[in-house]
Formats: structure tokens, sequence, C-alpha cells
């Protein structure tokens, strides 16, 4: 008979965490930086939050969300520790429409709509998922206790039918938890999934 690992603790946040960073070759600072929350489950109910970060000429530093509650937890849970916002006070949340689009084994899409701005993220040359479990609890409030993740080799984001000049770039961020060699900087999980551990 199979064996389960069962978790104490409470679930604390299941969703998807899609993440686009480029950069200009050669360089050293992220030109494009895409965040998005899609939430199914939190304390705060579901829906969708983004960071989004575009330096140059376009200069887009913006937090969208569908919902003011999941935006008030996720920013307050994770996006107000992580870049763009880490050194930074996030701006106030715009409201924006969320849509998903795309095959998502070879070209998933999502694009962040309001009256006046559209971002679109294609993530491409999809790599085999890596399903990821931590058993220690110790790691279960600063982790995600399950995750699959897919890492893209290609990825444009799209700014008002313009295309930011910038691609992926390979980083060791992931070598501690995954192990093996450096991996993409344009990454989504299908199944994260946070608990609080008991005490």
């Amino acid at each position: 008979m199979a064996e389960s690992l069962v978790f104490g603790g409470s679930v604390r946040w299941i969703g998807e965490h899609w993440v686009a960073r480029l950069r200009e070759p050669g360089g050293i600072q992220d030109r494009a930086l895409v965040s998005i929350y899609a939430t199914h489950y939190s304390p705060a109910g579901a829906g969708h939050v983004a960071a989004v970060q575009i330096a140059g000429e376009v200069g887009l530093m913006a937090l969208y969300a569908d919902d003011a509650r999941v935006a008030e937890y996720v920013v307050e849970m994770w996006i107000g520790n992580r870049p763009p916002f880490r050194d930074v006070k996030p701006p106030p949340v715009t409201v924006a429409t969320f849509r998903q689009s795309g095959d998502l084994r070879s070209a998933p899409v999502w694009s962040i709509e309001t009256d006046s701005t559209v971002v679109k993220t294609i993530w491409s040359e999809i790599e085999p998922g890596v399903t990821a479990v931590r058993p220690d609890p110790k790691i279960h409030r600063q982790r995600a206790v399950a995750n699959v993740l897919f890492f893209a080799r290609q990825c444009e984001v799209v700014v008002n039918e313009a295309r930011i000049d910038a691609a992926p770039y390979e980083h060791d961020l992931w070598v501690t938890n995954l192990g093996g060699g450096d991996r993409s900087s344009c990454v989504f999980a299908l199944a994260e999934t946070f608990i609080t551990p008991r005490a």
C-alpha cells in the first residue's frame, strides 16, 4: 500500500505564480519584470494580483489586481518583500482584467488589461515540469510545501503592442531548492501550496 506524506497545519495559499524576468544582453538589471499571482485559495478569497516593472522609455511600475482583499493579502505575504517592491513602497492598486490564453504546454499567455494599458506576457519553449515537495516542516512558514514548476527558455513581454527588447537569462536562484545547474529567469508554478504549520 502506498504511503502518504501528510503535513500538519492549515492551508494558507494555493495558486499559480507566473514570473517573467528579462534583461538586455550583458545587462545586470532586469529590463522587464512581471510577477502574477493567480490565487485559487487564500484567507482573502480568490483572485489575481500582478507586480509589473518595465524600465526604459516605457517606465512602468504598477500593481494590478481584480480583487482588493486578495491584493492586500498577496502584497503583505510576498510582493512587498520581493522585487520590484522590496526596496520601494508598492503603488496603489490599479484594477485590471486578467486573461489567460494560448497552449499551456507550449506558449501560455497572460494579458493584464486596463483602460489605458495592456501588458501581455508569453512564455515559450517550455521545459518538462519539475515537481518539488519540501518535507521539512521547519521551512513551511517561508516556502511552499509543494510546487510544480515549468521553466521557459523564451519569453516576451509586450506593453501596448510594443515588445520589450529583452530576453530571459539563467541564474542560480533555484540551485539550492531543486539542485542541478542554473535555470531560466522565466518560470510558472501551477500548483504552489503554502501552509501554516502547527506551532
